[in-house]
């Protein structure tokens, strides 16, 4: 696109002093809102100047319209793992940069920008020179804060033909104005992309079009302004405390910190060591606590930023943004701080780190937002291509929220072939829409307990479904028993009177039953639930640091009394004794607990259910779903209770049977990836394929060297396979497939959720 395509309309040359007397500004409708885009120019002044601003327009494409400029010349890593000597490691960082790693444990240089091997072109690994963007503007991330009469703005456009400005006036909130005050240059125009001004909020089919775009426009933004407010001593203080540690870690994409080539302190990357004074991690709280860490559009926002330009500000003081990102993952993952310390803060990296659609929609349930409907479309930013172009905005008044939201989960399996947003869904008592049970409500907070760890209870099976009407959803799945006993909830989350009500129920649960409960394998599956899945056995050596195995974890339940009350004991919980590798992990475990029951079916298995189930419910495994889901039958169809967790009904045993001896399930990290792989322990073999499923059929092979898409479910695995001539790619397994698991002879039932 050439610079003339650029509408400039004539400058505010003769603007009136006193804002408030200028007549009110009314938008012109955008030429064509699917390619045209308003931009602001904040025009020069110094401090108590009233702010004046220029629109303009430009054309912007979208994505999937603009033609590359150029072959991409830097390698992937895998490209260069190949490269690699003996003892070397390579990972991109939050920045894009790729990090050597010299895997020697006392190596002098552990960390490098550069690669081991001198002769490697250069350009296979540096971070490529960014083009300078057309048009070039910045995109401001704030926070609205309440509607309320702020002050007065100077806002010009020039009227079609006529060459001259007119001045006009504009209200702008009191944070907005306190960014454009800062944020102004003293010498020249500033052009800012800014959402509260640039898109005509009075008009509904001009916003739904324009938040669709939101993706394209803080993507190709020449960087991202992060405005916190405006702050005070101790906000810049933390701001600098978090520059500095920034840059003595570097954090990869892969979830794993370094020690930054050119950093002054060496074992800052360590989690043990203590990288802030108390009083500056008590300005770092107060920082990583303001109220734009806590908001629904800022997600995806933070997650679209350049990470080579974007910054974060408060008041006159930036730190450049990754710089940020780096030390709150640091302080997060620090035995002496913790995730509570900077929790608005990291929730919001979490979501930079893996912004996908079905992660972060459940999470934004807890982020205000204006109108409930944004719960949904306020996250489009960071949905795959395909997800977004089948949500597509609507802010009429006949299309609800509870409308917005079965779109979303439809659109979502229809699209990644799978139920991964069942994990919202619930029958507890504070709805705000009217909508079926597997239709979550966003708008309301989620339960603390709402969060369940994968299982990975169906596989890599597709989800078979099918809506019927606007009410029904019929899916395939099997039944694994009716709940038969059930705890009192877990209603604390102080330690060690949350371990009192577990033991407890675990005794009122097995009481009748003490075959069971003197089980060895009854008790090592009652622990692995309760930890869900957390014990080091069930992982890749040395991806759970100092996590105990599950046999350690049978020893320890017994001797704090999660096995029930030790005799000859008052019956309080014995954890002032407990080893100090165990204490954070039994936090954990009375996380896993808190607001949910722990039960038994008939069928034998032990779980953990949400707090609304009752005896007589029953727990299923959906294909497509990576959870267990407790239903409630009633003479309608199914009732959604809950996600659960039942360890013995994990990596697809209801489906496939269990693994045969010697081979065990376990979760390893595949370039940043957690899969499911399958260890044999005679042999010390590891390998993706299933020892439970025969050879690939019909032509069908793996595909791992299959480019990952951004519309993907979070258990997926390639298959491919030519047919009359066609390639066709599926991201499940095709021997698990609906057809293929009744062949089998599995007893699957078509299930009516209502």
């Amino acid at each position: 696109m050439s610079t003339n395509s650029t509408q400039h309309h004539g400058a505010n040359n003769n603007s009136k002093s006193g804002v408030e007397t200028l007549p009110m500004y009314a938008y012109s409708t955008l030429r064509n809102p699917d390619t045209d885009i308003r931009l602001l120019e904040i025009q020069p002044g110094e401090p108590g100047d009233d702010i004046r601003i220029r629109i303009t327009y430009s054309a912007l494409q979208d994505e999937d319209q603009r033609k590359p400029t150029q072959q991409p010349t830097r390698a992937t890593v895998q490209q260069l793992k190949a490269t690699l000597p003996e003892g070397f490691n390579v990972a991109e960082v939050l920045d894009g940069r790729y990090v050597f790693i010299n895997d020697e444990p006392d190596a002098e240089n552990p960390t490098s920008w550069d690669h081991p091997d001198p002769t490697v072109d250069r350009k296979l690994y540096e971070r490529p020179v960014q083009a300078d963007p057309d048009p070039r503007y910045e995109a401001l991330s704030y926070t609205w804060g309440p509607k309320v009469n702020g002050a007065w703005i100077s806002i010009s456009e020039a009227k079609s033909g006529s060459g001259l400005s007119t001045a006009y006036k504009i209200s702008c909130q009191p944070n907005l104005m306190d960014a454009l005050q800062r944020l102004r240059s003293p010498s020249q125009p500033r052009i800012f992309w800014i959402d509260a001004i640039c898109i005509n909020q009075d008009d509904d089919v001009e916003k739904a079009i324009q938040v669709r775009r939101m993706t394209s426009i803080y993507k190709h933004a020449y960087r991202v302004v992060v405005w916190l407010g405006n702050g005070g001593p101790d906000h810049y203080k933390a701001l600098k405390a978090l520059d500095y540690i920034g840059r003595q870690v570097v954090v990869a994409l892969i979830d794993v910190r370094y020690q930054a080539p050119d950093s002054t302190e060496k074992d800052w990357h360590f989690s043990g060591t203590k990288v802030a004074d108390d009083e500056t991690m008590r300005v770092i709280k107060i920082l990583a606590s303001m109220e734009w860490f806590k908001r629904l559009w800022i997600v995806q926002e933070a997650c679209l930023a350049n990470p080579v330009t974007s910054i974060i500000q408060c008041g006159s003081l930036s730190i450049p943004l990754t710089i940020f990102w780096t030390s709150i993952y640091v302080i997060w993952d620090n035995q002496n701080f913790g995730p509570r310390d900077v929790n608005s803060a990291q929730q919001v990296l979490s979501a930079v780190l893996d912004p996908s659609f079905g992660n972060q929609v459940g999470a934004a349930s807890w982020r205000p937002c204006f109108d409930p409907r944004d719960k949904v479309y306020g996250l489009l930013g960071i949905c795959g291509p395909r997800l977004r172009e089948a949500i597509r905005p609507n802010y009429h008044s006949t299309w609800t929220a509870a409308d917005v939201y079965r779109q979303a989960v439809l659109a979502h399996i229809e699209i990644t072939q799978r139920i991964e947003l069942m994990d919202c869904c619930g029958i507890a008592s504070e709805k705000n829409i009217s909508a079926p049970s597997w239709v979550p409500d966003w708008s309301v907070k989620a339960k603390e307990s709402s969060w369940v760890v994968s299982s990975f209870a169906a596989g890599y099976s597709r989800a078979d479904v099918v809506a019927r009407g606007q009410g029904v959803l019929e899916a395939w799945g099997v039944r694994c028993g009716s709940i038969t006993r059930t705890s009192k909830v877990i209603d604390t989350k102080v330690t060690a009177d949350a371990i009192v009500q577990i033991g407890a129920g675990v005794e009122g649960i097995f009481s009748g039953l003490r075959d069971k409960i003197t089980d060895a394998a009854v008790v090592t599956n009652l622990l692995a639930t309760l930890t869900m899945g957390g014990a080091k056995d069930y992982y890749e050596d040395g991806i759970l640091g100092d996590s105990g195995d599950i046999d350690s974890w049978v020893k320890v339940a017994g001797e704090v009394g999660l096995l029930g009350p030790i005799p000859g004991t008052d019956g309080n919980a014995h954890v002032a004794d407990v080893d100090e590798q165990y204490a954070q992990d039994l936090d954990t475990l009375v996380e896993n607990c808190y607001l949910r029951k722990i039960v038994y079916t008939d069928s034998g298995h032990i779980g953990l259910c949400p707090k609304e189930t009752v005896e007589g419910d029953i727990v299923v495994v959906l294909l497509g779903c990576s959870s267990p889901v407790v239903l409630r039958e009633t003479a309608g169809g199914c009732i959604v209770v809950g996600h659960c967790y039942f360890h013995s009904m994990g990596f697809a045993s209801q489906l496939l049977g269990d693994l045969p001896s010697p081979w065990t399930p376990k979760y390893f990290s595949d370039d940043g990836w957690w899969r499911v792989g399958f260890y044999n322990s005679d042999t010390e073999e590891q390998t993706w394929e299933d020892p439970r499923l025969g050879p690939l059929e019909d032509g069908w092979e793996r595909y791992p060297d299959h480019e990952i898409g951004s519309d993907e479910p979070e258990a997926f695995d390639y298959f491919r396979r030519v047919k009359h001539g066609k390639e066709e790619v599926v991201n499940y397994d095709p021997r698990m497939s609906l057809n293929a698991l009744l062949s089998r002879g599995l007893k699957l039932e078509n299930l009516s959720l209502v």
